[in-house]
């Protein structure tokens, strides 16, 4: 069985000089193999934020609407939103694949940041600061969404939900630039860090100094 190859040629070891291995692949012939790849591909134990927050922004409004409803019927108890008109649990409930469906960023964004770490491993920092930077700039807009759904709910209004069906409109068309532009402020600061230190650790006067020491011709003379 070929053991792993020399040289700096599998494309992962970098900078150029760098000794093959340090990378964490091993190279056979014709593949490159991980070695010790984590589960969670060195993304850490927040890999499903942007699943978890697109679950969060997709059910909390409706909860809450149900929450504030069950408070001021039961208890008489108001937290801010006044219940004028009770629409029933399956109107207050369908608005919830109508958030799901205006930020559908989030998932493709778990699958992308997933891929992308698969492929770089182990330089995953500039991707785990990029998914953070995307989920937190796409999810500045959910936050009229969270509070005014549940108002716009209970409300007696004719044109109640206007205002959110708008706002969910513009989300589908705009959010994705949004998670483009997080995604590069995030990456962009850990993207220099690791350049930066990769330079440091960049020493070119030792890949001369061993091909100085490569003779061949002595190994020739030995077998001669």
């Amino acid at each position: 069985m070929a053991g792993p190859a020399e040289g700096p040629n599998c494309g992962f070891c970098s900078p150029p000089g760098t000794v093959h291995g340090d990378c964490g692949y091993n190279l056979t012939p014709g593949t490159v193999t991980p070695v010790g790849r984590p589960a969670d591909l060195g993304l850490g134990p927040f890999r499903f934020l942007p699943l978890i927050v697109w679950g969060t922004i997709s059910l909390v409004p409706p909860l809450l609407t149900v929450l504030v409803w069950f408070l001021w019927t039961s208890f008489g108890i108001s937290i801010g939103y006044k219940v004028e008109k009770w629409r029933g649990f399956l109107d207050c409930l369908g608005i919830s694949p109508l958030i799901a469906l205006a930020n559908w960023p989030f998932p493709i964004l778990y699958i992308v940041s997933r891929a992308y770490a698969k492929k770089r491993w182990p330089r995953v920092g500039p991707i785990k600061a990029g998914m953070w930077g995307s989920v937190i700039a796409m999810s500045i807009p959910n936050v009229p969404v969270l509070l005014e759904t549940p108002g716009e709910m209970l409300s007696a209004a004719h044109d109640a939900g206007q205002g959110t069906g708008m706002w969910l409109g513009l989300e589908l068309i705009f959010l994705p630039v949004l998670g483009v532009i997080g995604w590069a402020l995030g990456s962009l600061p850990a993207l220099v860090w690791e350049s930066w230190r990769q330079v440091k650790e960049w020493k070119p006067w030792k890949s001369w100094l061993k091909a100085e020491e490569w003779r061949p011709w002595k190994d020739g003379n030995q077998h001669q």
